[in-house]
């Protein structure tokens, strides 16, 4: 599983980046011992990481990792990287027997036994949060982050709807609150880019 993981990610991750776009990309892949969680993965694991970087401090980063049977999305802007919010993927999914025992599967991933198809969703989400169409809304409270929403509008809707949030059960709730909205413009027309996205055929027709 993990050798097929590694090599449908490599190539597809390769073509998403090489249609017109302008996206630059850094590559950390090697097959090596990667710790999930503080506990070491299973044997003889496969990891990379591919990261799109901010184009400006108003925009934010995006991360896809494949690891073993997992391929995930994480983002976050620069003012965040390493910090809690920032380590929940808003995009997971385990490559496994559909059937699996709810056990084996992490809470909030969704479960695939298509490899393909683990790939092609990840990056169909990944063209969204490169355009204008998702964007990230992160609430502080004395400046300090709490909590971080992941947002998405369709072409011409008025509303902006939630699809992703991550916050923090202790914070200092009656410290002073603000809000920042960070947007990525690497991409206007995404008709190709989201592909694999669920949204893909329901949205990109009416942009």
């Amino acid at each position: 599983m993990a050798a097929d993981l590694g090599s449908v990610f490599r190539g597809r991750v390769r073509e998403f980046l090489a249609l017109p776009s302008g996206i630059h990309a850094d590559w950390d892949a090697c097959d090596r011992a990667h710790r999930r969680g503080g506990k070491p993965a299973s044997p003889a694991p496969y990891f990379c990481c591919v990261r799109i970087p901010a184009k400006s401090d108003d925009g934010f980063e995006v991360e896809i990792h494949a690891e073993t049977d997992y391929v995930e999305v994480f983002c976050a802007p620069k003012l965040l990287k390493g910090h809690f919010l920032a380590r929940f993927p808003v995009v997971a999914l385990v490559v496994a027997d559909e059937h699996a025992a709810s056990s084996d599967v992490p809470y909030g991933y969704a479960v695939t036994s298509d490899v393909s198809e683990a790939v092609e969703r990840a990056l169909g989400e990944v063209g969204w949060l490169l355009s204008p169409y998702m964007r990230l809304r992160v609430r502080y409270s004395n400046d300090r982050p709490y909590l971080l929403v992941v947002e998405f509008q369709a072409a011409g809707a008025q509303w902006w709807q939630g699809i992703s949030r991550t916050g923090m059960y202790w914070f200092n709730y009656f410290g002073t609150r603000s809000e920042r909205i960070f947007t990525n413009h690497h991409l206007y027309k995404v008709s190709e880019h989201t592909r694999g996205s669920p949204r893909h055929k329901r949205i990109v027709s009416s942009l």
